[in-house]
């Protein structure tokens, strides 16, 4: 087994695999797949509208000036469906400082905002969504849980305000508008010594007001 740490490491192009081998690796750098972009964003585009979405819904994020706001607070699911443990206690949350600062960013750029919140947590987005919004910016919980559906609606928007999760990273990487912003916490992982810059694409904004908390 080859071990490849957080951050970009170039010298996984030169491995000579001549056995089967297991690569133990994160590899969520963007740089790890820029020649094949056009081809990776074809592969996972969706090819059906997932089951019981409101086309109404996906209607209005598509017409809005739509930010992709979203928030973790609970758990890290596996692919299998399973639940690891409580992201909070490993990787931290962002704090709501973050997300006004972010959404204040973008006003300042794009005007009235249409925010839509995206949660694991939908009863602290609901309780809290007044103190997320700011002046000329109007605020909606997106309620329905199901990941698929999240995720579809997730891409649909324009710009990003994105938690320390691949969730609403891959979002954010895969949304089509070509003018979109994408503001990032400045801390990813709170047992981190630096910020891993290699996780993000250059033009992606660190939003420098931010914290993690627990």
């Amino acid at each position: 087994m080859r071990t490849f740490g957080r951050t970009y490491d170039p010298s996984i192009y030169n491995l000579r695999v001549k056995r089967p081998m297991a690569l133990d690796a994160y590899c969520q750098s963007p740089r790890y797949f820029r020649d094949i972009e056009e081809l990776l964003r074809k592969d996972l585009e969706f090819t059906t509208v997932p089951a019981g979405l409101s086309d109404k819904l996906a209607g209005q994020v598509l017409e809005a000036n739509s930010v992709c706001l979203h928030i973790r607070r609970q758990f890290a699911m596996q692919a299998d469906g399973s639940i690891s443990q409580n992201v909070a206690d490993f990787y931290g949350t962002c704090e709501i400082g973050y997300y006004r600062s972010a959404i204040q960013a973008l006003a300042e750029a794009y005007g009235n905002l249409r925010i839509y919140v995206f949660s694991d947590d939908i009863d602290w987005a609901l309780q809290n969504a007044g103190a997320i919004e700011t002046g000329g910016c109007s605020v909606t919980v997106i309620e329905d849980v199901d990941p698929l559906r999240s995720f579809y609606l997730m891409r649909l928007c324009k710009h990003f305000i994105i938690a320390n999760s691949t969730f609403s990273w891959w979002a954010a990487w895969l949304g089509q508008y070509s003018m979109k912003t994408v503001c990032v916490p400045p801390v990813w992982n709170r047992e981190e010594r630096r910020f891993p810059r290699d996780l993000f694409p250059s033009d992606w904004k660190i939003v420098h007001t931010a914290s993690i908390t627990r």
